[in-house]
């Protein structure tokens, strides 16, 4: 049966582009259509929407006070369609606090044309969000040069690990969270790290805004973060977790050290690796066509994996997709301590789902006992 979806935009263009988009999946199906805000409201108590598509630019009423009105009485998940700019990152940021669940770039020539990219996109959002995962698409390609010369000493000689390969089935179960458990059993002490790496995508800038709004600012490590974010958007999301945390938050550049008290948030667009040749410090790459993500997680965790090996500690959050697993196969050849969030508390399991399904998990744990420990520090 298809999932019913209200399509919210002022715009007669496009409301009938996105309709038609939508009504082409097969297992979607538009229920109905709203002009602004208040008309969203009033539509999801009435139509019941498995999922909603938001404008938040409208008359009247807005969408961010719309997505926070509905989010209040209905868990109904709520995808942000947004403008690649300035102002669109801080407005799709503001809709992400007030309880939407993704985004999608909305520019006029994308929708006009429906190109495949956009109805891939859009299709992979609607299905993750409804389904609280999706299937990741598979390539067969040889990884980049960016990648693979972030991997190992000596890959290059052999087929790369980063080279992609179908999901294994094979389920680890998930270690159980509880209130009372402040730390996996097999850290003594963060300290005996010397970076964490976080990867993730859908529902990670929620997850993050939790975890660094939580920190104390004596935490232990430095913490360096992949998220899949376009240009302009992740320098306004660090500017933002810069204001509400204790640590200081930055969009990555070239040169950046590692410190105690900062934390490095990949640049849109573009690559982030650690430097081997200035030990203790980060460079910015130019992406490559053959990379699907930027920042791309495996290529961060891949360098994390020949620069600060088993003194890693990795945490792979909410995300679609499964970047980040080829990655974490190499931090785990070198000994470094992957963590991965649990099912439950995801917005959508496909990053961390793969790294459990992979038995590449240490801990698996809920976005809560991240809190705690996050709270706790040393």
């Amino acid at each position: 049966m298809a999932i019913g979806v209200l399509v919210v935009d002022d715009s007669s263009f496009f409301r009938q582009q996105i309709c038609k988009l939508i009504n082409s999946f097969g297992d979607f199906k538009v229920i109905g259509t709203a002009i602004n805000g208040a008309d969203a409201i009033k539509k999801t108590a009435s139509l019941n929407p498995g999922i909603i598509t938001m404008d938040y630019e409208m008359p009247g009423m807005d969408g961010i006070t719309a997505v926070r009105e509905i989010t209040s009485k209905n868990p109904v998940p709520i995808l942000m369609l947004s403008s690649l700019s300035y102002d669109g990152a801080k407005v799709t940021l503001d809709a992400l606090d007030a309880g939407a669940a993704d985004y999608l770039l909305k520019d006029f020539e994308s929708f006009a044309k429906s190109t495949a990219k956009t109805q891939s996109e859009f299709y992979k959002r609607l299905k993750a969000l409804t389904q609280g995962g999706e299937k990741p698409s598979v390539k067969t390609q040889e990884p980049s040069s960016i990648v693979a010369k972030e991997a190992l000493p000596g890959a290059a000689k052999t087929r790369s690990p980063l080279h992609k390969k179908p999901v294994s089935t094979t389920k680890t179960p998930p270690e159980k969270a509880t209130k009372n458990v402040r730390r996996p059993k097999n850290i003594a002490s963060l300290e005996q790290f010397d970076c964490m790496v976080i990867g993730c995508s859908t529902g990670g800038p929620a997850a993050l805004t939790r975890l660094l709004t939580s920190v104390k600012s004596d935490f232990p490590l430095p913490i360096v973060i992949g998220l899949h974010m376009p240009e302009y958007f992740t320098e306004t999301f660090a500017k933002r977790l810069n204001n509400i945390s204790k640590l200081r938050v930055k969009e990555a550049a070239t040169g950046d050290q590692l410190k105690r008290g900062t934390v490095l948030l990949a640049p849109g667009g573009k690559q982030l690796v650690f430097d081997n040749k200035k030990r203790g410090s980060v460079k910015v790459l130019a992406t490559s066509n053959e990379l699907e993500f930027a920042p791309c997680v495996d290529v961060l965790f891949a360098s994390a994996a020949r620069d600060l090996r088993k003194k890693t500690l990795s945490l792979v959050l909410t995300g679609m997709g499964s970047d980040g697993k080829d990655g974490a196969k190499l931090l785990k050849k070198q000994g470094a301590t992957i963590w991965a969030q649990d099912e439950a508390s995801s917005v959508v399991f496909g990053m961390p789902g793969s790294i459990v399904k992979e038995g590449l998990a240490d801990s698996v744990l809920s976005l809560d006992v991240l809190d705690d420990i996050f709270k706790l520090g040393s």
